[in-house]
């Protein structure tokens, strides 16, 4: 949408402009008037090196979607205090960035299918509203030991990082976590750990195709309603018998 179009507006709450090239133009563009009350913006697959210096000026944005721009820089963000929910998915992120530790009113975050996301973990510290986190494809190899502290999470995703195979113990004080998404990321067994989740109630293992045992550490998981298990190599094809002590359970074995 031109630029001129956007002047024209007034009282303007929520913009989308997914897959625009707003590479030289971005600057005007969320400098104008019209945008100042912005709370919900998406710029994703915009052409974007860096966060434009005039969503500084943005301050009244709840949510904000950058995602499928390479992020050079996100300095801009920081006086977005009350930001709740942001998308910096395959921004070719290589560490997490410093801005967030400003941005302590976010619920929600999505990180993944940054490959190449290594470090500064510790930027996470200060989002304990945090809710819903996505780490999914991040070439992850362990849980990150910060993910232990952000207690009021509900769900997080770390699925296809292959092998995830340790860092499982950093899971255990998620006592509200209530879903959790593992497909993809070469399991040979249910991780122990799990049994402490007592708030689950959906648990993803789709597509570990040498997942074959560690079904015991489900039981103690009374509230968990669904369970993911396409692509699982099962005996028979049948839901591991274990689970029959479970019987508000759900077990989706293929594409529903």
């Amino acid at each position: 949408m031109p630029a001129n179009l956007l002047r024209q507006l007034s009282k303007l709450r929520q913009l989308s402009m997914a897959s625009v090239d707003l590479s030289s133009t971005a600057e005007e563009l969320l400098a104008l008037p019209a945008l100042k009350d912005l709370q919900a913006l998406g710029l994703p697959s915009c052409k974007l090196q860096a966060a434009p210096r005039s969503l500084s000026a943005l301050t009244q944005l709840t949510a904000l979607n950058l995602s499928f721009n390479s992020m050079s820089t996100l300095a801009p963000l920081t006086t977005l205090q009350r930001l709740q929910s942001l998308d910096l998915s395959h921004c070719s992120l290589t560490a997490l960035p410093e801005e967030l530790l400003a941005l302590t009113s976010l619920t929600r975050i999505d990180l993944g299918q940054n490959w190449r996301l290594d470090g500064n973990w510790q930027h996470l510290l200060t989002l304990t509203q945090l809710q819903d986190l996505s780490l999914k494809q991040c070439n992850l190899t362990a849980v990150p030991q910060q993910v232990s502290e952000l207690t009021a999470l509900a769900r997080l995703d770390l699925s296809a990082n292959s092998p995830l195979d340790s860092g499982w113990q950093h899971l255990l004080p998620l006592y509200q976590l209530q879903h959790l998404h593992l497909a993809h990321c070469n399991l040979t067994a249910v991780p122990e750990q799990l049994s402490a989740l007592l708030a689950l109630t959906s648990l993803n293992l789709y597509w570990n195709d040498a997942l074959a045992g560690g079904w015991q550490h489900l039981l103690p998981l009374t509230h968990l309603q669904q369970l993911s298990l396409e692509g699982v190599p099962l005996p028979g094809g049948k839901p591991p018998p274990e689970l029959s002590a479970l019987p508000q359970l759900r077990v989706v074995m293929g594409t529903e």
